[in-house]
Formats: C-alpha cells, structure tokens, sequence
C-alpha cells in the first residue's frame, strides 16, 4: 500500500505488490499528479484502489495520461478537490475509452458541472461502474442526457447541497428502469419538506432502492409525513435513516405508525 507523504518523496524503491494508493489530504496540486506518472509501469498496472481526496487538484489533465496504465483500477476517489466546470472531462473520457474495470467514482464537492455529465453518462454506461458520488447540482445536466442500462446500484450526495430542483431530478431518476439504485445516500444535504415530498412520491412505486440515508437534513413534520406513508405502501426499502433532523415533528407518529 502507498500512502500519503510519499508523494513528497524522491527516494522511494518499489518492490512486493502494492493495490491500494492513498494520498487523500495530502496538499498535491495538479502538478503534483504528475508524480504517478513517475511509478514504474508494472506498479501502476496493480492498483485497485487510487484516493486523491481532499486536495488541491484544479485541473486532472496530468493525471489522464496516467489512466492507460492503471489497467486494475477498480476505485477512484477524487472528492473535495477543486477541479470545476469541466475539469474533469478528459478523466471520465480516458476511463470510458480504455474500458477501466471502474466499480466506484467519487466527485462529490469538486465542482463538476454541465460540462462533464455527457462524459459522466457515457462512463456509467460501461456496465462495470457500480457506486457513484456527485454534487447535488450535477444532477439536473444528468437528467437531460439519455441513461443506458448499468451496473450502478450506489448514489451519494453526502455534505452537498440538494435543491428543490436537484430533489425533483433525483425523484425522476429513481422512477426510470434505466438506473435501479440499490443505496441512496443525501446526508446533510439541506433537503427540505418539499425535496422530501417529491421523494416518497418517487419512492412508493420504485422497487429496486433498499437503503436511504437522509440523516442531518430538515424534512419537517410534512417531509416526514409523506415518508410515513411511502412506507405504508413500498415493500422494498428495508432501511431509512433519518438521524440528527430535529424538525420532524409530529411526522414522527406517521413514521412510527407506518413501521407498525
């Protein structure tokens, strides 16, 4: 296993076999990334797990060089890093083009947006990818572009912002046949009661999603309400999560009554 700190270091021997990388908080920059391109060849081929999370990457041209030789990869986390509008296109080509057997993605909090979600959709149609997290603002562009048939059965859009509109588009996305999530993950994600609505209405007629994490949001009494009664009437979801909302209110006797 590589870890953070050797991307810092000039004298590294490689030996044995190494599958897993992290270098997650670890202040590399774009130009740092050039640094994996320095692994030797039959190291790069073995990984399975890449995390360059929490760093200061703004731009993943360096690293779409890279992503040719990572042949094994298998989990990419590329979450909080500021890459923006676009700039995460190239990667999302490079892993679509050289069919990297990718089986999770995580994009969430690195400002994704329009530009990326054709190159994004093209990805999830590999029929490999199985978990994905994006921001909450990616979803309205994903909901334009035509869904293929996939393996992907996780979402998350934990600590991202959801908006109404975000909330109607992930309502829509869970009624098409095309994407039948397994886990859905909007943790502290600001939905509101009316985000809240438009999912149980999504959700009382969808058969495939089994969990739903929703802890830390503001549902309210009528958010709550409506999830009570989905529940009354879905025989697929076997656990929702709605720890550390305080304003569910009397929707919590909805809840409980359901559950009985």
């Amino acid at each position: 296993m590589l870890c953070k700190g050797m991307a810092s270091s000039t004298e590294t021997t490689w030996s044995g076999e190494i599958t897993e990388t992290d270098f997650r908080s670890n202040h590399i920059t774009s130009a740092g990334v050039k640094w994996l391109d320095h692994i030797p060849l039959q190291i790069l081929q073995q990984i399975k797990h890449l995390d360059l999370g929490a760093n200061e990457v703004d731009t993943l041209i360096n690293f779409s060089g890279v992503i040719p030789k990572l042949t094994s990869l298998e989990e990419l986390y590329l979450y909080s890093n500021p890459i923006g509008e676009g700039g995460a296109v190239e990667v999302l080509k490079c892993l679509h083009h050289y069919k990297t057997p990718l089986k999770t993605l995580d994009l969430q909090d690195t400002g994704v947006g329009e530009e990326d979600s054709v190159a994004l959709i093209q990805l999830i149609g590999n029929n490999t990818l199985e978990t994905l997290g994006i921001s909450g603002d990616l979803l309205p562009f994903i909901v334009k572009c035509p869904l293929p048939n996939s393996t992907l059965q996780t979402l998350y859009m934990s600590a991202s912002s959801l908006s109404e509109e975000a909330a109607m588009c992930l309502a829509s996305l869970l009624q098409q046949s095309a994407l039948q999530f397994r886990e859905l993950g909007i943790s502290e994600c600001g939905v509101t009661s009316e985000g809240a609505v438009q999912l149980a209405r999504a959700l009382t007629n969808n058969h495939w999603l089994t969990t739903l994490h929703m802890w830390r949001n503001s549902i309210g009494a009528e958010g709550a309400t409506a999830m009570g009664k989905m529940l009354e009437e879905n025989r697929t979801l076997q656990e929702l999560d709605l720890r550390g909302d305080q304003s569910l209110g009397e929707g919590v006797d909805v809840l409980i009554s359901s559950l009985q």
